[in-house]
This record gives C-alpha cells, sequence and structure tokens, in this order.
C-alpha cells in the first residue's frame, strides 16, 4: 500500500468515526428533549457542513465554538421544511377532527396575577405611563374559571391597561381581594411566560428615568450598556418581582 493509500484510507476511517460520534451526541440530545428523530437530527445537524471535508472539519462542526448566533440563522431551510412536515404529521393523524389553523389576527392581550393591584398600578400607570381601559370585580366562582385557577376563588378584580390608545395587546391583571396570593415570578431559564417586554424608542434614557424613580434594574445598567454607551434593552423588576424589559425594537 502507497503512502497516499494509507492516507486515504485513515481519512476515511477518522471521518467514520467522528460521523459515529457526532450522530451519538445527536441522539443523546435529541433523546433528552423527547425527539425521537435525534439520530438523524444530530447527522444532519452535525454534519452537513463537515461532512464533505477533513476529520478536522467533522470534529469542529460536531463541537462549535459556544458564541451566540444571530436569530436568523435557527430557522433554516430544513428545520423549517421539518416544522411543516411536523405540522402536517399532526392534523393528518387527528381523524375526525376539524382541521382547521388558528388565523389569529394579533395577540389580544396579555394577563398576569399580582399581590396587590393598587401597587401594580403605580408602577404601570405612574412610572411607565399606561392608561385604564378597564377595572372591573369578576366572580369567580362560575363558569370556566374555577377550571383555569389553581385555588377556589371568590371573587377578582380586573384592570386592563394599554400602552397606547387602542394598542393591542393590552395588559390584563388580576388581584383577589382579602384572599391570600400564590405563586412566585420566574426568570428567563424557567419553564412559563418568564416576562413581558416593550419596545420604546431609546431604552437608556428610560432605564435612567426608572432608576431614578427607585424601580429595582435587575442589573446594574452598565451591564445592560455596549461599547458604543447604548442600551439595546434592559429588565427591570415590577412590584411582584416579575421582569418586565424594554428594548429598542430587536425583542429577544
Amino acid at each position: 500500500m502507497s503512502i497516499a493509500d494509507w492516507i486515504r484510507e485513515r481519512t476515511a476511517r477518522n471521518r467514520e468515526k467522528f460521523r459515529a460520534e457526532v450522530m451519538q451526541e445527536g441522539f443523546e440530545l435529541g433523546r433528552a428533549e423527547g425527539r425521537t428523530e435525534g439520530r438523524a437530527e444530530g447527522y444532519h445537524l452535525g454534519y452537513d457542513d463537515g461532512r464533505q471535508g477533513n476529520p478536522r472539519n467533522l470534529r469542529r462542526t460536531a463541537h462549535p465554538t459556544p458564541t451566540r448566533q444571530p436569530e436568523t440563522r435557527l430557522l433554516t431551510p430544513r428545520r423549517a421544511a421539518k416544522a411543516a412536515t411536523a405540522r402536517h404529521q399532526y392534523r393528518t393523524s387527528q381523524k375526525g377532527a376539524p382541521l382547521m389553523p388558528m388565523n389569529a389576527t394579533s395577540v389580544s392581550h396579555i394577563a398576569i396575577c399580582v399581590r396587590d393591584l393598587d401597587e401594580s398600578l403605580k408602577f404601570y400607570c405612574g412610572a411607565l405611563g399606561m392608561s385604564i381601559v378597564s377595572d372591573v370585580i369578576q366572580d369567580t366562582t362560575t363558569g370556566g374559571l374555577p377550571h383555569v385557577y389553581a385555588h377556589r376563588r371568590a371573587t377578582r378584580r380586573q384592570v386592563r391597561l394599554a400602552y397606547a390608545n387602542g394598542a393591542k395587546p393590552t395588559l390584563t391583571m388580576t388581584s383577589h381581594p382579602g384572599e391570600a396570593p400564590d405563586g412566585t415570578p420566574i426568570k428567563l431559564d424557567q419553564v412559563g411566560i418568564s416576562h413581558i417586554s416593550f419596545t420604546v424608542p431609546d431604552p437608556k434614557t428610560l432605564a435612567e428615568s426608572l432608576a431614578a424613580q427607585g424601580v429595582p434594574l435587575a442589573a446594574p445598567l452598565a451591564v445592560w450598556t455596549n461599547a458604543e454607551g447604548k442600551v439595546s434593552s434592559f429588565y427591570v423588576y415590577d412590584p411582584d418581582g416579575i421582569l418586565v424589559q424594554f428594548d429598542a425594537g430587536a425583542g429577544g
């Protein structure tokens, strides 16, 4: 065997070895996330860019540098196709069920439960300048509400707020007068709706204004400030410790 043939054989052997390692890694990740197609996911996402190269390319593809990538790269054509296939498979598997999409036109409202509505109104209306659309007391003992409550409640106070005239979604806040509150707010890495966010024209100026009013920032303003001295996004805590984000329009 010539040296060239030996190199080609070892290269092919190493390529298959690394390919198997990444497939197994993809399988483990997929199984952890409940995806039965994890092995195929590991192959496709781990090899598409590397399988035509040398073993070092395969290893680099299998273990990418842990840097934050632009969000637009997350929705690749392959993943979009898989999502479309999943929707089709779900709809065709629901025998006898009407296969109708939601056809939503907007998000109507975001609802949060608070301990003390008056204290919350001082923040959302006083500090942020939101306006009250409605303020009502509702019976929570009949209809569908008892089925979506963790505890039996007699009544609730519901206040709807708007950040601009006629703007959607509205922010719906509820409390239960005379009854002990329950639950604690969550952070961004916990299951559930972790925060609400508003797009504002000047996040840095707003952050400085809120801090001057005594509103607790989730981190020092310097953390949210880039090298150019600009702030594109920051978080504060409302009176219940719920995270509220303000961004310059990039979201996230």
